[in-house]
């Protein structure tokens, strides 16, 4: 008569599944953490608490989630749920760079007829389209986050911010004349870039030259302020480059 060895171990009794099916439980939980609104729930029990930010540089909405961007957001997703675990509240907004060549080489590949309004608009819908997408990738992810109010840097609101931050840093800028002369160099001081042909380094992470408060250079601060209204960031920094 054949023995059944399993009935000679002394093992726990559990109703947990021995089976992991997790393309079928992994949604469900997820699903339950958001009836629960698990994420405002932990924050309001973290209320009054030392607060901890995640400063976060926001991936590109240009595409689907890849490993690099997994990669990235679960790593700082560990960094914010420990924070948490350690008695902190540490909130996390999400956000997605809306703006750059990855969105308009993508938009202006598929077509290269289009105007610049055109191009403007297309990039503004292919963007959001893939804000959306990344969202739900992310969570799937298991990252926790305030996913109902994202920043993005395609929000009027957002980039108003960036003005004001341009109008109240005229010393910290290259140099003014030179950077006015060109059109591409006006799109690159959007985008975060600097050229180091024309400044020099004083900063071993920083690349800009620091001007002097002083009389001889008040006209060229008037110049770099008026540059930067919302005029003319609407009519010369949002042209399309040209891929052909």
């Amino acid at each position: 008569m054949s023995q059944n060895y399993k009935d000679t171990l002394n093992l726990p009794r559990t109703d947990f599944s021995m089976k992991a099916n997790l393309a079928a439980r992994e949604p469900e939980m997820l699903r339950r953490w958001e009836e629960k609104r698990l994420y405002q729930e932990i924050q309001k029990s973290r209320q009054g608490r030392e607060l901890f930010v995640l400063h976060d540089g926001p991936p590109f909405a240009n595409g689907d989630v890849h490993m690099g961007t997994a990669l990235n957001k679960i790593l700082k997703d560990f960094v914010v749920k420990s924070q948490t675990m350690l008695g902190k509240r540490a909130p996390y907004i999400p956000g997605w760079d809306c703006h750059g060549l990855p969105i308009e080489y993508k938009v202006v590949k598929e077509s290269r007829e289009l105007s610049p309004l055109e191009v403007r608009k297309q990039c503004e819908a292919f963007a959001r389209k893939f804000v959306n997408i990344q969202r739900e990738q992310f969570k799937r992810l298991g990252v926790f986050g305030d996913w109902e109010h994202p920043y993005l840097t395609m929000d009027p609101k957002y980039e108003a911010e960036i003005l004001r931050a341009f109008g109240t840093t005229p010393r910290f800028t290259c140099d003014f004349r030179s950077l006015l002369a060109s059109g591409k160099t006006k799109r690159a001081l959007l985008s975060g870039r600097r050229h180091p042909g024309r400044c020099r380094p004083i900063s071993p992470s920083l690349w800009m030259q620091k001007r002097a408060m002083s009389s001889k250079n008040f006209r060229e601060i008037e110049l770099l302020k008026r540059y930067f209204s919302l005029r003319n960031l609407f009519r010369d920094f949002l042209q399309p480059q040209d891929y052909s």
